[in-house]
């Protein structure tokens, strides 16, 4: 599975066609941020992208508004429909998804007994592409052989 095969298919289906409409270059792709009412954001190279329902870059007044239907759609597919079997990993703020990407969770916490039981509603999702970076650890490396 491509790289953004893993990425496009937890996105509920709306979002998913708007970035299968876009030009958007998968391989620099380094963040997605999806928070209710706020404008669907792609990062790439470092540069915050507003898309629109057209898949275009574009201000953010004219940026496709996520909704909390589509953070809840979302949800459930990297879930796969099972948010109590992923609770434990959703009361520490994150899930990691196929492909090493990780997705942040944010929202209204849940307490008990003064530990957080949940985040629900989740209003802010924001999905960290895994990416490779070669050769970034030869400085270190040695480093840590150094001394057994």
């Amino acid at each position: 599975m491509s790289r953004e095969e893993e990425v496009t298919r937890i996105l509920a289906v709306g979002l998913r066609q708007i970035l299968e409409k876009s030009a958007i270059d998968f391989a620099g792709m380094e963040e997605i941020r999806l928070r209710v009412d706020q404008p669907f954001m792609v990062v790439c190279g470092g540069k915050k992208n507003f898309v629109s329902d057209t898949g275009e870059f574009c201000p953010g007044e004219e940026a496709h508004r996520v909704t909390l239907s589509e953070i809840g759609e979302t949800v459930d597919y990297i879930s796969s429909y099972s948010r109590y079997a992923f609770e434990e990993k959703i009361r520490q703020g994150f899930l990691t998804i196929q492909g090493g990407h990780r997705v942040g969770l944010c929202g209204r916490t849940v307490a008990e007994d003064g530990r957080v039981r949940t985040i629900s509603p989740i209003t802010f999702l924001n999905i960290r592409i895994a990416r490779q970076i070669p050769g970034c650890g030869r400085r270190v490396a040695p480093l840590l052989w150094e001394r057994g």
